[in-house]
């Protein structure tokens, strides 16, 4: 016999594509601010994010022990985040931005679209011993 309350995953599935709705919906057709669009993508995210651990990662059936070992995920996701930070997010206050090497023939500094371009010199011909 079979419980009436039990959610099947077809149900979370259509649940799932409903919520991806909204958020398009969210994002692309409603006049409101920025900061609440944001916001209201993260909590639509968010619930997304619990319905796949919950019912498609089988933890709704877990116990608390397995469950529990679950949370120091948070805070190292926001331990590498935070140390990151220096690195990535204060780009305008680098000596050299975040895309740069140095040249090893000359020694300067070179951002990586210029090295691609073929920005790092002048083309020498080769010399007759070469051929």
């Amino acid at each position: 016999m079979s419980d009436t309350n039990e959610i099947s995953s077809t149900k979370v599935l259509i649940l799932l594509a409903i919520l991806t709705a909204v958020e398009v919906a969210w994002a692309v057709v409603m006049p409101i601010p920025v900061w609440a669009i944001r916001l209201g993508l993260v909590v639509l995210a968010l619930w997304k994010g619990y319905l796949i651990f919950m019912f498609f990662m089988h933890m709704k059936f877990e116990g608390w022990i397995v469950k529990g070992l679950m949370l120091p995920t948070v805070p190292l996701m926001l331990i590498v985040v935070f140390a990151n930070m220096p690195d990535t997010s204060y780009n305008d206050k680098l000596v050299y931005p975040i895309g740069s090497m140095a040249n090893p023939e000359t020694g300067e500094v070179q951002e990586l679209k210029d090295i691609a371009q073929g920005a790092h010199g002048p083309e020498e011909e080769p010399s007759a011993a070469e051929h």
